[in-house]
């Protein structure tokens, strides 16, 4: 922060605080700008200084500037529909709230709690927000407990002069200003605690990064785990009963199959594609099938005790080239691997597809199947890709 933003805000800092004689006129502006949407500097300035007078003097353009909400032109609708417009320089109004929020973190006797309350119902609805109105939406929550710090372009040099304080507002305030003129001070919430900053850790089920005690990455977390055990472990599909043909542990899922289908073969391709360390996803997405009647995709359903009856178990698709089937790719849950689940419904799918082809590459666990019991063709394939 360059000096002439940081020197108004260090005076301040360290004044006497005055009388709060004007909160009501302040709460007065708040509602315009929040009706506007919009404040011109000269509103902003007095939003602030008839609450905290010490600030007079303060360059509300630097210091937005400084805090990343520059200001930007607006302007007056014309009258008619080729007519000017006068434009202004001006601050969204939950710019202006972020703002108010920062000058309160700060220590001073300013109270955005107001205005945040007004701008809160905005916000409803709203999918995508800016980096302002995300500060409106967390507010409650951390106010009076965060630490922010100021400091100038350049480090202090020279003679030191360090203080320390309790603000009026009970938040406290360690300063240190340099010969030089340089400055830095840093300011900590009146409840503020310090705790020690939290490490992400990753899932041991699903693998998904996430932060433990951070609620948004505890929620995605859970959407992700939930989705992951779907797939990852067995789960009952009652749906699945009526599919199954006169092969009770094997489902075809052509291209005119159900939606739901195909979103079960795709869920699948997509844990192959990251197992495999692919670039793609070889499954088209449901709603995004094409007029392809050479693809075929096709799900593995347990017949075993292992797992829950009508439960997918694997998982993978089969493309025509040249008039030969050809085995795209297959995927089994890591729980059912190397407990026969491919070895029991290979002489269903030759008899489907007979003599067909394997794409390369080929997982060593693969390659060791076909070495053991593939056709001659295949074993070949095998060899050739080696």
């Amino acid at each position: 922060m360059n000096l002439r933003t940081l020197d108004p805000l260090w005076e301040a800092i360290l004044a006497e605080p005055a009388p709060r004689r004007y909160a009501a006129r302040a709460r007065e502006l708040e509602l315009k700008v929040v009706a506007a949407g919009w404040a011109m500097r000269h509103e902003i300035e007095d939003i602030i200084v008839l609450q905290d007078p010490r600030l007079l003097g303060l360059d509300v353009r630097d210091l937005a500037e400084s805090l990343e909400r520059p200001f930007v032109t607006v302007y007056s609708r014309p009258r008619l529909r080729f007519g000017t417009s006068v434009g202004h320089e001006a601050l969204s109004a939950p710019d202006v709230c972020a703002l108010l929020v920062a000058l309160e973190a700060t220590g001073f006797e300013i109270d955005p709690s107001g205005m945040v309350s007004s701008l809160l119902p905005t916000l409803t609805g709203k999918k995508l927000l800016t980096s302002a109105e995300l500060d409106l939406l967390h507010y409650e929550r951390v106010r009076h407990k965060a630490e922010v710090t100021y400091w100038s372009d350049r480090e202090p040099a020279g003679d030191e002069d360090v203080r320390e304080f309790k603000t009026s507002t009970g938040y406290r305030v360690w300063a240190l200003a340099g010969a030089d003129g340089a400055r830095r001070f840093a300011v900590k919430g009146a409840r503020f605690r310090a705790r020690p900053p939290a490490q992400p850790v990753d899932c041991p089920v699903c693998g998904y990064r996430h932060t433990p005690g951070d609620a948004e990455s505890t929620h995605f977390h859970r959407l992700f785990h939930r989705k992951e055990v779907r797939v990852l472990h067995a789960v009952a599909n009652p749906r699945l009963a009526g599919r199954l043909g006169e092969t009770q542990a094997l489902v075809l899922v052509p291209m005119a199959s159900d939606r739901w289908l195909h979103q079960l073969v795709h869920e699948r391709a997509i844990r192959f594609k990251r197992e495999m360390r692919f670039d793609s996803i070889q499954y088209p997405r449901p709603g995004k099938m094409v007029e392809e009647p050479a693809m075929v995709g096709f799900l593995f359903i347990n017949d075993g005790p292992d797992f829950p009856p009508h439960s997918v178990v694997g998982a993978g698709a089969f493309v025509k080239r040249e008039e030969r089937w050809e085995l795209n790719w297959i995927w089994v849950i890591p729980a059912a691997r190397r407990k026969g689940v491919l070895r029991a419904r290979w002489p269903a799918l030759v008899d489907r597809f007979g003599d067909f082809d394997i794409e390369a590459p080929l997982s060593d666990a693969m390659a060791a199947f076909v070495r053991s019991h593939g056709c001659d063709r295949q074993k070949a394939g095998l060899l050739a890709d080696q």
